[in-house]
């Protein structure tokens, strides 16, 4: 099942919508629910979606909403398929191996209470952090289905409103039912990019990865595919090592992007010292095309959202080498 703001069909295929579950004293009045009532307003208008990320034409924004998801999406895949042995949750980003992952699961019970994934704190609330996917079984699923009543979705949803996070508020709806989390190693809120590929991790059977670029989608597609047909299912993180990492590595390599999140120390001009040095470019929004867009999404933090939203522009850093003379010029 996959699951959006609105339900709707998207190219044969039927898409849930994550908000209809929650009650309309929220959806229509609440404050984080702004950017989703000016969506509803456009959907029903038929026109372009993509104008709230491009420009503000509501206060709030995605993340306002995330936190109301987790709970109605649980309760709903149930509803709609109540006799699924395992729900497996998973973000559009992430990727879960899934050969360990079915190995891991064919040795749990699916009627007992199981609430697996990696193990968060936010005050006393132990929670599966969502990034890297979570498994709930049939067993838990049933026990939340017994306490889905009014008082308790009235709980649940004053908790929300002052809460942070949806998978927080999540394990505090399980936990009430009476399930707790069962953390598993193997799950990480890395991509194939950034992960730290230690001794630590070395001999763990490899499950999820969150923040996951498409290329690295297909890429960890592909080694799994072929170790099935290998008859060869469970692999550890070793072995992707060998197989998508080692081959890349070199004693040396010239204009290389290491995509370090270091900091990087800059002159009065704001020219980085060396060869590579970079240059804070401001941009304008609307000249980039829609596939531009998308990949430029991934990488924008808050401020840079603000600006979009207040300016129609944006600061990157960028490359010196890979500025035009005119850009340079007029730094």
């Amino acid at each position: 099942m996959v699951f959006s703001h609105i339900e709707q069909d998207i190219g044969g295929h039927h898409i849930y919508g994550s908000l209809e579950e929650v009650s309309d004293k929220y959806k229509y009045s609440h404050r984080d629910f702004n950017f989703y009532r000016r969506l509803l307003d456009l959907f029903a208008k038929g026109q372009d979606l993509s104008l709230l990320a491009d420009t503000k034409q509501a206060t709030g924004n995605d993340w306002d909403l995330d936190k109301w998801k987790f709970v109605p999406i649980a309760h709903r895949v149930y509803v709609e398929q109540p006799d699924i042995k395992w729900y497996i949750f998973l973000e559009a980003d992430a990727y879960m191996g899934w050969s360990n992952l079915l190995e891991l699961l064919s040795k749990l019970n699916p009627d007992k209470p199981w609430y697996l994934g990696a193990t968060h704190f936010y005050g006393d609330v132990a929670f599966a952090h969502g990034g890297m996917g979570y498994i709930i079984s049939n067993g838990a699923m049933r026990m939340l289905d017994t306490i889905w009543n009014p008082q308790n979705i009235a709980w649940w949803e004053r908790r929300t409103a002052a809460g942070c996070c949806g998978d927080v508020e999540l394990a505090a709806v399980l936990q009430e039912a009476g399930v707790n989390i069962t953390g598993i190693p193997g799950l990480y809120g890395e991509s194939l990019s950034w992960f730290e590929w230690g001794e630590s991790k070395w001999c763990e059977p490899a499950l999820s990865w969150h923040h996951v670029k498409a290329h690295d989608m297909e890429s960890l597609w592909q080694f799994e595919t072929q170790r099935l047909a290998d008859n060869e299912t469970h692999y550890v993180y070793r072995d992707l090592f060998h197989k998508l990492v080692k081959s890349h590595l070199a004693s040396t390599r010239s204009d290389w992007d290491n995509v370090s999140r270091d900091r990087v120390y800059t002159g009065p001009s704001g020219l980085h010292g060396d060869e590579d040095r970079r240059y804070p470019l401001r941009s304008k929004w609307g000249r980039l095309s829609d596939d531009e867009k998308e990949e430029q999404r991934v990488e924008l933090n808050d401020e840079q959202k603000k600006d979009i939203e207040s300016y129609g522009t944006y600061t990157k850093e960028t490359r010196w080498d890979e500025l035009s003379d005119e850009e340079k010029e007029t730094s």
